[in-house]
């Protein structure tokens, strides 16, 4: 709701994603350090949380671009193996457009978009696909919010297992805490 507030009071994505983003450096450098402790194998992101995760799939398959996420002189880990970002956007930092500049994201994600996001406006999320290779969109009608319902649960676990059978891989194990249990975990660490 409080997007939906910020919008109503006048607020616009478009001025916001033109230049800068105040703690981003910092956000980086924290998920090296994070990337350096724990493999991922993918990313889910919504909103912010979308447009970071595009960002960090572009940085760890052209880490050489962005030299502060490099652990000596090299990236923290492999390249992701897919996303699923939700009403997400391409973060126009001038610091780290280059990173996007003349490339196509290839880690394999599936793009979930509002048809009526008051945030993420369509123009928005239209260019969000031009950036990666290989991704699938769909389109829901629940505003600017993530999806839920079992019918998006199957979704998004199909396209996760769809793509480790095409890759002939199974998931990276974790260990028998459910994935909101880590991230409670990790938070906790911070």
């Amino acid at each position: 709701m409080v997007w939906a507030a910020l919008v109503a009071e006048g607020f616009d994505i478009l001025i916001v994603a033109q230049d800068s983003y105040i703690g981003l450096r910092e956000t980086l450098i924290s998920l090296r350090e994070l990337c350096k402790q724990e493999h991922f194998d993918g990313i889910i992101g919504f909103s912010q949380g979308a447009a970071l995760g595009s960002l960090i799939c572009a940085m760890l398959e052209r880490p050489h671009l962005y030299p502060e996420f490099l652990v000596n002189g090299r990236p923290p880990q492999s390249p992701i193996r897919f996303g699923v970002f939700m009403s997400g956007i391409q973060l126009g930092a001038s610091s780290v457009a280059h990173v996007y500049h003349g490339y196509k994201i290839q880690t394999p994600c599936l793009l979930l978009a509002a048809a009526n996001d008051p945030v993420v406006y369509p123009m928005l999320f239209n260019i969000f696909p031009m950036l990666f290779e290989s991704s699938k969109t769909v389109v829901h009608d629940r505003g600017h919010a993530v999806p839920s319902g079992q019918k998006w649960q199957k979704l998004i676990a199909e396209y996760i297992k769809e793509l480790c059978r095409a890759l002939h891989a199974e998931p990276t194990p974790i260990d028998e805490r459910s994935g909101v249990d880590n991230f409670m975990a990790w938070q906790a660490r911070l």
